[in-house]
């Protein structure tokens, strides 16, 4: 939990989906450093009021995160600022996860045109991407799912990233 990956903008999003569908469930995963404990309790503050604490799971600091992302019908990265390549985006796209990611860092980059890529702080374009991946037809998202899963391999594999390495080393 760190303010970077702007939870409160999770949150607000959250809300909005929450009062579309009353049944949605949202897990949050990841432990807090002494640090930034102060903002941990805001951020629990805030999704107490606005009134989410029987949607929202907190999980604390996990070392299976597949695990999360196979019990997942979507993954999420709303980070606001410090990322360069956010492993989380990658991950779940290789566990054939759909995401929605803000537009921090590589994130665009590594969903190339599998996944929706909104602003940062924004929480109703959030929740409207949100909405929108969950609305595609079975078939579309087994697609998705697919050709997501292959990017990742494809690009991000470790004998790939070893062979463009050296390629661009002998350059």
């Amino acid at each position: 939990i760190h303010p970077m990956k702007d939870h409160l903008t999770f949150l607000r999003a959250a809300r909005v989906r929450v009062d579309s569908t009353p049944g949605v469930r949202f897990i949050c995963a990841g432990g807090s450093a002494d640090d930034y404990g102060v903002y941990e309790q805001r951020i629990r503050a805030t999704a107490t009021e606005l009134g989410l604490d029987e949607h929202v799971l907190w999980l604390g600091a996990r070392n299976d995160p597949e695990r999360l992302m196979a019990a997942s019908d979507i993954t999420t990265l709303t980070s606001s600022s410090g990322e360069g390549f956010p492993n989380s985006v990658a991950e779940s796209m290789a566990c054939g996860i759909p995401c929605v990611v803000t537009d921090v860092g590589d994130a665009k980059s590594i969903v190339a045109d599998h996944a929706p890529v909104v602003p940062r702080a924004n929480p109703e374009e959030l929740a409207r991407a949100w909405q929108s991946t969950l609305d595609t037809s079975q078939a579309k998202k087994e697609l998705v799912s697919s050709g997501a899963r292959q990017s990742i391999i494809s690009r991000f594999a470790t004998s790939n990233i070893a062979r463009t390495t050296l390629d661009l080393i002998a350059r």
